[in-house]
């Protein structure tokens, strides 16, 4: 049976863990559990949120027996949760479903879990909108915690934006909050894809600034890097944000009523920053898995401390796997050669392109030679 007991402050306190894109396939790399286990231990979190790819859907290694290796991966990743006696909640991304199993089946096995915090989320998948209330001392929601499922890919190698039956859930929890409450909940999102926003909260830089990423889609041709103050906090934003094909207003819809004061989520593994926008702290957690591309030894959580009397106040910090340990990664060539892997399909179309070039122009100038030998010959 999933956990059914209340969450609630301890001690006039909450911490919450956020693992972001462990994407495991069936040859699990042990580094990914190794870094979930280290990191519970040293942080002792109240409760843990997965945000989304937690497995690595469209690999081919999923085909055959799905069911028994999504079952087996998500197993391990939930041990050091079950071990330690930490409820969990799970956010689905891009890549979950596309092993061919739907995120409401997939959800079924995190239910089986005795730790799973969601386990009416369970049985209804319907907007992708999840909500877990906080109790305070009183017995009131002193604090709640919305989960957005994202909606995958659009064409061209876009992501969908959140949806408007997303957006009108959101809206009748947080009336409904309020009407319990008798003022709105000071609350945090957690989901897989970055809002639009987080285009706002960087810097554009001419093309060849050192350090910028280059964007695509809607920001095509445009150049990005981290602003100096997060970059002195030993932030980094190493690709850039693949935010939505469209701007839902998500945020616009977030930002309304002022109990929404942090929207954070993963999806491109090696960014990990905090900065506000409107009151509203966007937040990128680093990648956790080690059998897809990282920041090395960087990879890692997002631990949040929420004061119950003020959860407006709270403070974060990552915890990393080259923190946790100085034991060497389960597979050091990998590790060598990822950093130069590209990150997105706008990046291999990229590489594509001009590899196409080069090998039309060789191709042209050996017909070329070709026809004058023979030419010649003749």
């Amino acid at each position: 049976m999933p956990y059914n007991q209340k969450i609630a402050f301890r001690d006039g306190h909450l911490r919450i863990m956020q693992i972001a894109d462990t994407q495991e396939l069936p040859l699990m790399n042990p580094d990914t559990v190794k870094l979930i286990r280290l990191a519970v231990e040293k942080a002792k979190p109240d409760l843990v949120i997965f945000t989304g790819d937690q497995i690595y859907g469209p690999i081919p290694l999923y085909k055959g027996n799905t069911w028994e290796k999504v079952r087996k991966v998500l197993s391990a990743l939930l041990a050091p949760l079950e071990e330690n006696n930490i409820p969990l909640l799970v956010a689905f991304g891009n890549h979950d479903r596309e092993c061919g199993i739907s995120n409401a089946e997939q959800m079924k096995m995190y239910a089986e879990s005795p730790m799973c915090a969601g386990g009416s989320y369970a049985n209804d998948l319907s907007s992708g909108l999840f909500n877990l209330p906080v109790y305070g001392k009183n017995g009131n929601t002193a604090f709640n915690i919305y989960i957005f499922d994202s909606n995958g890919e659009a064409e061209a190698g876009a992501y969908k934006a959140i949806g408007q039956n997303q957006l009108d859930d959101y809206i009748a929890v947080r009336d409904a909050l309020k009407e319990e409450n008798g003022d709105y909940v000071p609350s945090l999102v957690f989901q897989h894809i970055p809002p639009w926003e987080v285009m706002n909260v960087i810097q554009r830089v001419p093309k060849g600034t050192k350090g910028a990423v280059e964007a695509f889609h809607a920001f095509k041709d445009q150049y990005y890097v981290l602003p100096a103050s997060a970059i002195e906090k030993g932030e980094f934003m190493g690709e850039s944000p693949a935010v939505p094909k469209t701007q839902s207003g998500q945020f616009d819809v977030l930002a309304e009523k002022g109990d929404i004061f942090g929207i954070f989520f993963g999806h491109d593994h090696i960014n990990s920053f905090v900065l506000p926008y409107r009151g509203i702290d966007l937040g990128y957690t680093q990648g956790t898995g080690f059998n897809v591309y990282g920041p090395g030894r960087n990879r890692g959580v997002r631990v949040f401390d929420i004061p119950e009397d003020d959860p407006r106040a709270y403070t974060n910090f990552t915890l990393t796997f080259g923190e946790l340990t100085a034991d060497r990664v389960h597979n050091p060539l990998f590790e060598l050669i990822q950093p130069i892997m590209p990150t997105s399909v706008m990046q291999v179309k990229k590489l594509i392109k001009p590899v196409a070039i080069v090998s039309a122009a060789a191709l042209t100038a050996a017909g070329i030679a070709v026809a004058a030998i023979c030419g010649k010959k003749r």
